[in-house]
């Protein structure tokens, strides 16, 4: 899904570039901050949308708010590895915190896998 792929990769172009803007050595652990790659086990700490990119992207969320100080922290880069985009309790305490419910996030979510069904037969 040419269409799906390329909106996908401006937002998170957008979320990365606002995200980098962000005094980010204020954070919790920002010292112990390792090298980017995707080594396990090395006490190195990843800095973590705590509501997932992707999954901002999915909910139709702006890239201002994924890219905020709430949303971010360090966190053991074996934790960020294991959680991937998946939505957390800090996650829903994040999105609650900006008004947005859990109904909303379900109903985004869901009318999103099925636009992808519907749209998986076109031709691209």
């Amino acid at each position: 899904m040419y269409t799906e792929r390329l909106l996908w990769k401006h937002y998170k172009h957008i979320c990365w570039e606002l995200t980098n803007k962000q005094d980010i050595a204020l954070l919790e652990n920002s010292e112990k901050r390792g090298n980017s790659g995707f080594e396990r086990g090395s006490g190195y700490y990843h800095l973590d949308h705590i509501i997932p990119v992707r999954k901002g992207f999915l909910m139709g969320i702006p890239p201002f708010l994924i890219a905020s100080m709430d949303n971010l922290k360090f966190i053991p880069s074996d934790d960020n590895l294991n959680k991937r985009d998946r939505l957390t309790d800090e996650s829903y305490d994040v999105l609650n915190k900006w008004g947005i419910d859990s109904e909303y996030i379900q109903f985004r979510l869901k009318e999103w896998n099925e636009w992808k069904k519907y749209n998986s037969g076109k031709t691209q």
